[in-house]
């Protein structure tokens, strides 16, 4: 069944405090929800998007693991495999051509498996191996970039494996994997990326149509530490924000989340501060919740000395991490609440 609709929840993560309108938890009591993060390398591999996980399938049910990228280390990826910069959630989508083959173990229990992929102007028709069964997916009659869903039910609940085959003489353009329990449950995709830039998620309109697939009720968007240290803008950096929130807002509540501080906050131009000002006025004028770990944890030495960053000066500990995945739930449970770690 091939369908543009993936109900999501995108969390929006960036480096500020707490703050709060819109969405509480209970707000999340829709059938089967889910939260989608849209993330840097804070996010990035779980870390602090597990503990969060856990807490919200505990309240609302266990619908699933949720998204695997195809950059990722869990696919084996052998054949004409390229990055596709300018597409996908990640600030880019991979593509495969003549008989590239990307294969992958889901480890978690599952009972149907979503393919994400676009279909563009050069794209072909490919096939999804799912437990030694062929299901034949794709189009190639695009004319402009598309962002496409392909739900697979696998007949039975556990792991499963799962290939794409990438005919000779043929092109596919792919961003990812996501995995359902079956089950009544919150699902939780956690689609961040190292290195990721809003600027690059967000340059224009045009460029957020993944999110028509994922059709999010709740977006989280951890991001912006690697826009302030390539010194971003802050018109540029504001005009994306902007972006980004008004359109995850077309289909649910949104949190914006200003990151942690970092080392070489004080010697930045634009300061660090100034990018998490613009999260919050971004936040407030757009009506949606705000997060700031930057205020939460005060000043870079004193986080330091509370084991909350580690040593390269920029990401969280396991500490850390555990105090991103409490702002959030306090957000959701309690979204006039302002703690700050101690």
């Amino acid at each position: 069944m091939l369908t543009r609709i993936f109900a999501s929840i995108v969390v929006i993560l960036f480096c500020a405090g707490f703050g709060a309108q819109a969405a509480t938890l209970p707000s999340l009591q829709r059938p089967n929800p889910n939260v989608v993060v849209l993330g840097d390398s804070i996010s990035y591999g779980d870390s602090y998007v597990e503990n969060l996980r856990t807490h919200l399938a505990y309240s609302l049910g266990d619908r699933g693991p949720g998204f695997f990228s195809i950059w990722s280390g869990a696919w084996v990826m052998t054949g004409a495999w390229n990055s596709e910069s300018a597409y996908g959630p990640f600030g880019s989508a991979v593509s495969g051509k003549n008989g590239a083959v990307a294969k992958l173990t889901v480890y978690r229990d599952s009972e149907s498996l979503d393919l994400l992929y676009l279909c563009m102007p050069d794209s072909t028709p490919f096939t999804l191996v799912v437990d030694s069964i062929p299901h034949p997916v794709g189009r190639g009659d695009c004319r402009t970039p598309t962002y496409m869903k392909e739900t697979i039910a696998t007949g039975n609940f556990g792991w499963h494996w799962v290939e794409v085959d990438v005919p000779n003489s043929g092109k596919a353009y792919i961003w990812g994997l996501s995995a359902e329990t079956g089950n009544d449950g919150v699902l939780v995709n956690n689609i961040s990326q190292s290195g990721r830039r809003l600027i690059d998620l967000s340059p224009s309109t045009d460029s957020l149509g993944f999110l028509d697939v994922l059709a999010p009720t709740l977006t989280i968007v951890s991001l912006g530490m690697n826009d302030i240290g390539s010194g971003v803008p802050l018109d540029q950096y504001e005009a994306a924000l902007s972006r980004l929130v008004a359109y995850a807002s077309r289909f649910g509540a949104v949190i914006v989340v200003s990151e942690n501080p970092r080392k070489d906050a004080d010697t930045l131009n634009p300061h660090q501060s100034d990018y998490v000002r613009v999260n919050e006025q971004v936040a407030r004028a757009a009506g949606v919740m705000y997060v700031d770990m930057y205020k939460r944890w005060g000043e870079y030495s004193g986080a330091v000395n509370r084991g909350l960053i580690s040593s390269d000066g920029y990401h969280p500990t396991s500490k850390g991490h555990l105090d991103y995945a409490a702002a959030l739930w306090e957000q959701l449970w309690h979204p006039t609440v302002r703690p700050r770690m101690r």
